[in-house]
């Protein structure tokens, strides 16, 4: 039968938690996408003095698009893609040209 140590190693590694790190506030967060794909977050909130910055994180992608569902199915909120913004439905209908000879009415949905 095995220790407690030997079972302990087949679950895992533990979470280690560190009791001196403080919690924070966030009001705002910034996110921007480097080049080799690492995401920097900055953290902030709004305090009487002004807008203080709380913390700096850097993330692989990955983990940031890891991240990014955890929190979307913890929340329960997907958001959707922007459309752009039409000012009013254009007169004619739309055609697009197949091989320079024949024209296809697009179906509108």
């Amino acid at each position: 039968m095995g220790s407690k140590a030997d079972e302990k190693r087949k679950e895992g590694p533990s979470l280690i938690i560190n009791h001196n790190l403080p919690t924070i506030w966030a009001d705002n967060f910034h996110i921007s996408i480097r080049e080799d794909k690492l995401c920097f977050f900055r953290v902030e909130a709004q305090l009487p003095e002004g807008l203080v910055e709380q913390a700096r994180i850097m993330l692989g992608f990955e983990h940031f698009k890891k991240f990014l569902d955890v929190g979307c199915k913890t929340s329960g909120y997907y958001p959707e893609k922007e459309q752009k913004k039409i000012s009013s439905p254009p007169k004619t209908k739309r055609t697009i040209r197949i091989a320079k000879t024949k024209k296809v009415p697009i179906k509108s949905k």
